[in-house]
């Protein structure tokens, strides 16, 4: 009797895989259609929102700007101290 039903999972294996594939492969289509309605919902009603309490985008937008800004400048630091921890080489002149 069990070396039917292992027989029979032998043979169904490739079936089983593929089916669950599917089944994945679904869920990750639901997951990013819930992701882009939630995303398309909140690029209405974020600037509702801002038209309603009065704020600017520019309000919110300056501070990332600054962020970007400083993470540009400070790049080759971050980027020079993580070689130094992986036991690069750093260009220092003597």
């Amino acid at each position: 009797m069990t070396s039917d039903a292992n027989k029979m999972l032998a043979a169904l294996s490739s079936e089983l895989d593929r089916k669950c594939a599917e089944l994945q492969e679904a869920r990750r289509e639901k997951r990013n259609t819930d992701i882009f309605i939630l995303l398309c919902a909140m690029a209405i009603l974020v600037p509702t929102l801002f038209v309603i309490f009065g704020l600017s985008l520019t309000t919110l937008l300056v501070p990332v700007i600054f962020i970007a800004i400083a993470f540009f400048i400070l790049s080759p630091i971050l980027i020079n101290q993580n070689q130094q921890e992986q036991g690069g080489r750093t260009c220092e002149q003597i």
